[in-house]
């Protein structure tokens, strides 16, 4: 593996190619360098290892499609870093992946029903399993 294109002028030459019509060594390129980043955020919504290689390929087709259109919206004159933006594109891809495959994440109807506050230690310690003490410390700002 080849050094990760961290400086400017090398972020703006890969998206340069990206625009080629022959983009296939840059496409080749950009998943060589940013292929972990894409299966490290796919893990972090999906558990399941089959699962989380169709949530990798989901992203990847999804920055491809339409001509790199995603990837060549990056702004190399702003002030993010690219390796920055790119996680927040491929997470919020891998969100949109989750939620295809498996929906929304809606509340029972009694849960919805009841208050705030209810509803926000139901969602800590019954639905993510934390502790009582942890659902306190956290809840405690927020509800006095």
């Amino acid at each position: 593996m080849t050094q990760r294109p961290d400086k400017k002028t090398d972020i703006e030459d890969l998206l340069r190619r990206l625009k080629l019509a022959d983009a296939g060594y840059a496409w080749m390129e950009f998943l060589d360098h940013y292929a972990q980043l894409i299966m490290d955020a796919a893990a972090q919504i999906e558990c399941k290892h089959d699962r989380i290689d169709e949530c990798f390929l989901y992203v990847c087709e999804k920055l491809n499609e339409d001509g790199f259109r995603r990837l060549l919206r990056f702004n190399v004159a702003g002030a993010a870093k690219f390796r920055t933006w790119l996680s927040t594109v491929v997470f919020n891809l891998c969100v949109d992946w989750h939620r295809r495959e498996y929906g929304r994440v809606r509340l029972l109807p009694a849960i919805a029903a009841l208050p705030r506050f209810d509803q926000s230690v139901y969602q800590l310690v019954l639905a993510q399993g934390t502790s009582k003490e942890f659902c306190y410390q956290k809840l405690r700002s927020e509800f006095p």
